[in-house]
């Protein structure tokens, strides 16, 4: 009898079970060795789907061929539990090969869904005990008698099982090479738990995809890319150098520091520091840094991590000036989303959810720019669709821009997934920021390697890069928009462009409303926030900047968005009270490129009314904290007056700033859930007090060896604290012809490219902005009721969302 996994929905083929298991197991290798647990890896992959040589599942899937309109039976056909049973059978009860059972049992039956628990908070329950050890399968006897004799036999399943052993032996000692304690090694091994279940999802996927294409994939070869790339910028950066007009002092400097991240790329890979000043070039040295890196050590993929997709459109657009648009990938959100950690999904014939469960999305190109939420959901989030890249952040160089905006309540478990990569995974990890944090001065800190800094001397650099003097205006009373439009109107009586930055979205459209109705004569006013797709932001700044080459008048008024990434400088900035760090990255797009003399950031107290920060909590503290900072500072240089000038961005002063910071949050670093009255950070690993809450209050002695949470982990991990929803928006005609596709249900590969344009054209809303929309009939189903797009109505094309659905169009311009 042929036993099929796979039935081809536009001709009818079928793949067979065991082409499928051996395929699978041969890619989840390739994906595995990068951490030398290529066996372990394949082992999950040649067992996942045993369960499919059940006369059950062969019944179901005639079923669904013949009768593809009933969804009665959909997902109802376990086929994952037996390979983790089927796995105790070939493995003794000693210490290493039970840790083994288990952390290949969970990979294989969480395959569909998201890992399992080995044991819940608040219940106890033990889902993957009573799933492997506990759960009737009728059929197992007779699925296992077929897999060993079509897929492996007794003994080839037994010495590759030998094999699996060895090399989990070997990531033991490894990590007892590094001084691991038992608690480390234990969060070391739930993260290994997720990078071979990344190495299985994606296996899965990949294998499925090509066999429905009818195709093969597509190789790269990433030694001739990463050469040919660093030839390009060489050149680039060579024809700066010949240009004498470009000569200044400021960029001889950052001449200076692009060669040093030149010539520190042949160390081997580490956690390293690279501390370029706003405006010192830090994109081409980081990535002439990662280019010679990758090359010289064989790396497969450089990543750029950032806090705000504007540091990706900009960042982007320099890279892809040097290296074409082939293989470079922006990454912004899941403009779809596909969670089915609820069910046992099942991607056969006519499942509604079938292209965009095998759509290209695992990062498999050489150059990726994503955001710090993307980042962190691959470790740490539910589901399968964000974990699927996890591998290929192996032997990589990953590049954190301002790293210094890693939220608080995160920071203990990215310092855990920065530290695994570096660890096993081989890959060199740079943080690069002109605010470098003190991550290693947190309690779960970074492992930082000896003499990490790129920039030799960085506090004469530092000096020598000043552009800029912090005017401290914050004793004043607090400002209103009247206050800020007055000030607004004397600072352009002698310049040509002024920059407003403000903490919250409502402040900027105020303000901005305030500055338009009060009217600027022959003036540019620009209104930027994050209500704006990625697209509609890089046509505006595009605007500014070819006016102020022009000399033409411009007054911009954003969120934070603009602190980071954007290559823009204006005469002025005026910058809300926050975090030193954000002054900082404020500072930086004041007199960028130093072609004037010492400008003035002015740092003014807004009113509450008008900027409420209440619920902003890292703002509010960081606030404080810098407000601290400039009565000390102005103590210490026994100044007086209302409206003093002193440098606050110095290396010592930015260090001293992110020690109180952290010292403040010392407690809310590792994501402390309400609900559950625990931290996040502690279901990893250990899970000590479960187990023994287990013995008190059911009297039952745990059953396992491993006792992580990692889908309650999943459940309630949250970058951001509120919700957020991608939802695509029909800005310009492009943004149209998105939607239009998506809803014309287009096929795998087709599918993989639109969900790639519509990053451009995509805005992350927050639950109750989602509930507003629909209510006013303004949100509408796309691609299968699997994501959102907006009315016309409902985006402005100077706010972008307009929750009440009365857009107004162009800009406003005097």
């Amino acid at each position: 009898m042929r036993y099929v996994a796979h039935i081809r929905r536009k001709d009818g083929e079928t793949q067979l079970v065991r082409d499928h298991l051996l395929e699978v197991k041969a890619l989840s290798e390739e994906s595995g060795s990068k951490l030398r647990v290529g066996h372990l890896a394949g082992l999950a992959g040649v067992l996942h789907d045993c369960g499919k040589y059940s006369d059950e599942f062969q019944e179901y899937l005639r079923e669904a061929v013949a009768h593809p309109d009933d969804l009665s039976k959909r997902g109802t056909v376990d086929h994952s539990t037996a390979g983790g049973r089927l796995l105790l059978e070939f493995l003794s009860d000693s210490p290493t090969e039970k840790m083994l059972a288990e952390i290949i049992g969970n990979v294989i039956i969480s395959h569909h869904g998201g890992l399992n628990d080995y044991i819940s908070p608040v219940s106890l329950e033990t889902p993957y005990y009573r799933r492997v050890y506990e759960k009737e399968l009728p059929e197992f006897e007779k699925a296992k008698e077929r897999f060993l004799t079509e897929v492996l036999s007794e003994k080839e399943l037994q010495n590759y099982c030998a094999k699996a052993i060895e090399e989990l032996h070997e990531f033991i000692n490894e990590s007892k090479s590094y001084g691991r304690d038992a608690a480390n090694f234990l969060r070391d091994i739930d993260l290994l738990t997720k990078y071979l279940f990344s190495c299985l999802i994606d296996a899965d996927r990949t294998n499925t995809r090509l066999f429905e294409e009818d195709t093969e994939d597509q190789s790269w070869d990433r030694t001739r890319f990463f050469s040919d790339s660093l030839t390009a910028l060489e050149h680039l950066l060579s024809s700066f150098e010949q240009n004498t007009a470009q000569q200044s002092r400021i960029n001889i400097l950052r001449q200076k520091m692009s060669q040093q991240a030149l010539e520190f790329a042949s160390r081997p890979s580490g956690i390293y520091q690279l501390s370029i000043p706003t405006g010192g070039g830090k994109t081409l040295a980081s990535l002439r840094y990662a280019l010679q890196h990758a090359k010289k050590f064989n790396k497969e993929r450089i990543i750029y991590v950032v806090p705000f997709t504007t540091i990706i459109e900009q960042n982007a657009q320099v890279i892809r000036e040097i290296i074409g648009d082939t293989y470079l990938l922006e990454h912004h959100s899941n403009v779809i989303e596909d969670d089915f950690s609820f069910q046992e999904f099942e991607p056969n014939f006519q499942e509604d959810h079938f292209n965009l469960k095998l759509a290209k999305d695992n990062w498999d190109v050489p150059i990726i720019l994503t955001t710090m939420v993307q980042y962190l959901n691959v470790f740490y989030s539910k589901g399968t669709r964000n974990v699927r890249r996890l591998h290929n952040l192996a032997n990589a160089t990953i590049i954190f821009d301002e790293v210094q905006a890693v939220p608080i309540k995160c920071l203990s478990l990215f310092n855990e997934s920065v530290n695994f990569l570096k660890n096993y995974g081989r890959t060199s990890l740079l943080l690069c920021t002109a605010t470098q944090p003190a991550l290693d001065y947190v309690t779960n800190g970074l492992e930082l390697a000896e003499e990490s800094e790129i920039v030799r001397q960085l506090p004469k650099v530092v000096e020598a890069f000043k552009r800029v003097q912090i005017v401290d205006k914050t004793q004043n009373k607090a400002w209103g928009q009247a206050d800020i439009v007055g000030f607004s109107r004397e600072i352009m009586k002698h310049a040509t462009s002024l920059l407003v930055v403000l903490n919250t979205k409502k402040a900027v459209r105020e303000v901005y409303k305030q500055l338009v109705l009060e009217g600027f004569p022959e003036t540019a006013i620009y209104h930027l926030s994050t209500s704006m797709c990625p697209k509609h932001r890089k046509n505006q700044l595009e605007e500014m900047i070819g006016l102020m080459k022009n000399n033409q008048p411009v007054i911009c008024v954003s969120s934070q968005l603009i602190e980071a990434g954007v290559d823009i400088s204006f005469d002025h900035v005026v910058r809300s009270l926050a975090g030193l760090d954000s002054i900082a990255q404020a500072a930086g797009r004041c007199n960028r490129h130093g072609s004037e003399p010492i400008k003035e950031v002015y740092v003014i107290n807004v009113s509450h009314e008008l900027e409420n920060t209440d619920k902003l909590l890292e703002i509010k503290r960081g606030a404080a904290i810098t407000k601290k900072l400039f009565s000390t500072l102005k103590n210490i240089q026994g100044k007086e007056g209302e409206s003093e000038t002193f440098d606050l961005l110095g290396p010592a002063v930015m260090k001293r700033y992110f020690q109180e910071y952290y010292a403040e949050f010392k407690t809310d670093s590792n994501y402390f859930i309400n609900e559950i009255e625990a931290n996040l950070f502690d279901l990893l690993g250990s899970n000590k007090f479960l187990r023994s809450a287990l013995l008190q209050d059911k009297g039952i002695n745990y059953p396992l060896f491993l006792t992580s949470s990692m889908k309650t982990i999943g459940k309630y991990f949250r970058v951001i604290d509120n919700q957020t929803t991608s939802v695509v928006v029909p800005y310009d005609k492009e943004g149209d012809d998105i939607i239009a596709l998506l809803n014309s249900d287009p096929e795998v590969s087709e599918l993989t490219k639109l969900l790639k344009r519509a990053q451009q054209y995509s805005v992350n809303l927050f639950d109750q902005e989602i509930r507003v929309l629909s209510q006013n009939g303004l949100l509408l189903p796309l691609y299968k009721g699997d994501g959102y797009y907006l009315s016309d109505r409902a985006y402005d094309k100077v706010y972008g969302v307009n929750l009440e659905g009365d857009s107004q169009m162009g800009m406003i311009n005097f």
